[in-house]
């Protein structure tokens, strides 16, 4: 092999791996979760709504703003962004899939939100079942108010 070509490779190789580090993060655009504790968002499509990209996933999370707004919940905002919105970092070339929340999170923005739902005639969205959600202590998000 000749020195331009090794060259090359290496510079490929190296090019790839920065980029690579970045590959399933991107800048965090969904307005309700502006602000929210992240900046980049965990991209790998489809999500576990099979959104295919944050826009899909925007849409969707906007029909909870309103009780964003009336904040029936303080943990609601963070549940569903953490669910429409994972953050993500990186380590050595490779994109780390988030956790998905805790348990208690969940159950936290159900208890404050479920009541004014059924108020309303809605009941807690089965996709959003606290159930499949892993208990504190195991591998999952919980943020500390």
């Amino acid at each position: 092999m000749k020195v331009a070509q090794v060259v090359f490779v290496w510079i490929a190789y190296n090019l790839y791996g920065f980029a690579a580090a970045g590959r399933y993060c991107k800048t965090l655009e969904i307005p309700m979760c502006q602000d929210i504790g992240y900046e980049r968002t965990f991209t790998l499509t489809p999500n576990i709504f099979n959104h295919q990209n944050q826009e899909e996933a925007g849409i969707e999370i906007h029909q909870f703003f309103p009780l964003v707004k009336i904040e029936c919940s303080p943990d609601l905002r963070m549940f569903l962004c953490l669910l429409y919105a994972p953050p993500c970092s990186t380590k050595k070339d490779k994109s780390i899939p988030p956790p998905p929340p805790c348990r208690s999170l969940c159950e936290s923005a159900k208890a404050g939100c479920e009541p004014t739902m059924n108020d309303f005639g809605f009941d807690w969205p089965e996709r959003l079942n606290c159930k499949q959600f892993p208990e504190d202590g195991g591998l999952c998000i919980s943020p500390a108010r």
